[in-house]
């Protein structure tokens, strides 16, 4: 279960979106909730006070509905700072389990994406993040899983068989036949033979069956698609299809250039989110 849950609001409807769904969070795990917003620290000083205590009365209003609502222990928090680094580290202070944002601006897609709040602690961070897009009317009941049996999807598999025990958990696997290469002497573009296609899903059950082994007793009920396939594209299909609540990403996070790096599924997913995305760090 979560100890604590940290949430980032600008005061914005969408930040409301992210907020709620927190709050839900929070009650579903027994945790605390600590709602933070950042103050521009390079604006007059007078301001940046008047902003904060403005902001402030309306967090702590917002909480106490919440509250009373959904039974939880919230605290507020303004920070002053860049943003992203200022969230970021009120976020580290609380040890929080999670960092939970609303989406980007509707139509800040594809390179606006990029330098916003949101991407840079997504970007930088190296907490769990999720990205709320939709009301948050129930917990979430059906979880869609995108895995390359990579330590990243392990890492992102595993926290949400941790913390989503109660919801149906599906993993969607794309091999992607660019790298079929790597299996029997197949071909991109050639035309597979039956032993090809036995030697993919050799290799496919292979790397699902140590998948499982190193996840433990909680992958257990996991159901599997394995869909021949670009990840992204399977992955919007599997969406498009399967209309879960929650899709859950891993991306690599390792030294300075790694935390630079998001990885291109996961920044696409997040730049147009097709519902609440959670991304977890390896």
């Amino acid at each position: 279960m979560m100890k604590e849950i940290v949430v980032a609001t600008d005061l914005s409807p969408r930040a409301a979106r992210a907020l709620e769904r927190a709050a839900l969070l929070a009650k579903e795990q027994g945790a605390h909730l600590t709602v933070v917003s950042a103050v521009d620290d390079a604006l007059p000083a007078d301001m940046a006070r008047d902003m904060a205590e403005r902001a402030k009365a309306k967090i702590d209003h917002q909480l106490q509905v919440l509250a009373q609502k959904n039974g939880f222990k919230a605290t507020s928090r303004i920070v002053f700072g860049r943003h992203f680094e200022a969230i970021l580290d009120a976020a580290n202070d609380a040890r929080a389990d999670l960092l939970v944002l609303g989406r980007h601006r509707q139509g800040q897609v594809r390179e606006l994406f990029r330098g916003s709040t949101g991407e840079r602690v997504i970007r930088y961070g190296r907490l769990p993040v999720l990205l709320v897009r939709n009301i948050a009317r129930k917990p979430y009941k059906r979880i869609l899983i995108g895995a390359d049996f990579s330590p990243a999807s392990e890492r992102a598999a595993g926290f949400a068989c941790q913390h989503f025990k109660d919801a149906g958990l599906e993993i969607c696997h794309a091999f992607d036949m660019a790298f079929a290469g790597l299996v029997g002497g197949v071909r991109k573009g050639s035309k597979r033979t039956a032993k090809d296609e036995a030697a993919i899903a050799a290799m496919v059950e292979e790397e699902k069956r140590y998948f499982l082994k190193r996840l433990g007793k909680p992958a257990q009920s996991l159901r599997f698609h394995h869909v021949i396939g670009q990840a992204e594209e399977v992955l919007r299909q599997q969406v498009r299809r399967r209309k879960p609540d929650l899709l859950v990403l891993g991306t690599h996070g390792r030294g300075a250039l790694a935390r630079a790096v998001i990885g291109s599924v996961a920044e696409n997913f997040l730049r147009d989110p097709p519902c609440d995305v959670l991304v977890v760090r390896r």
